[in-house]
């Protein structure tokens, strides 16, 4: 949907409230969007966020109909936005991570060796398997925490894994002339009592980077 620059400085709450484009469709379907860009011979610049923005569904549609896009490819998106996919594949490369367990549906919410883990650990954490932005986190302090995760799990999948403590960064990579550079780490630091949620991330609420 065309969107103007006014538009955009105008919506006050990014992150927060959706926005609500006022302008016309470009096309009727992203294929039909993509195969326009390709007759257009333009390189399309992915600013997209969440979904299958981050999923490589938009890459995998660009690949097909030959039109050069930024950013990673449709399976290093796919790979990525899937965590246990992603766990696995960092596991394969000999880098370290948590034990998870995949919960895909209300019953398997309800398995008895959360609340063992919860014992063993003291502190877990549930995330969507398959979503980004720290969407849907859910700290687990207690039993009556874990209540809360077959209502979430009925919706979409779930991994739980023992909570970490410890310093977070992120560091970013790229290609540049076929060569892969890292970037400076950035260090994410959470104020006393507040958690690197969703509402930490985008609303400036509880933590400095």
């Amino acid at each position: 949907i065309e969107t103007r620059r006014a538009e955009l400085l105008a919506h006050t709450r990014p992150f927060e409230l959706p926005f609500q484009p006022a302008g016309s469709p470009f096309a009727r379907s992203l294929d039909e969007l993509v195969a326009r860009a390709k007759d257009e011979h333009r390189l399309l610049l992915l600013c997209l966020h969440g979904g299958r923005a981050e999923d490589g569904t938009i890459q995998a549609v660009c690949e097909a109909h030959g039109v050069p896009y930024t950013g990673s490819d449709a399976r290093a998106s796919k790979l990525s936005f899937v965590k246990p996919a992603a766990k696995e594949a960092v596991a394969a490369h000999g880098g370290r991570v948590a034990p998870a367990l995949l919960i895909e549906n209300a019953e398997q919410a309800r398995d008895p060796r959360l609340l063992h883990w919860l014992t063993q650990y003291g502190k877990l954490v549930a995330k969507p398997a398959a979503d980004g932005s720290s969407y849907g986190l859910l700290f687990v302090d207690s039993a009556r925490d874990l209540e809360r995760l077959p209502e979430l799990a009925a919706h979409e999948a779930y991994l739980v894994e023992p909570f970490l403590e410890g310093p977070e960064a992120s560091v970013g990579v790229v290609e540049w002339n076929g060569e892969a550079e890292v970037l400076p780490p950035v260090e994410i630091r959470k104020h006393e009592g507040d958690k690197f949620d969703y509402a930490g991330k985008y609303l400036g609420a509880g933590t400095s980077e």
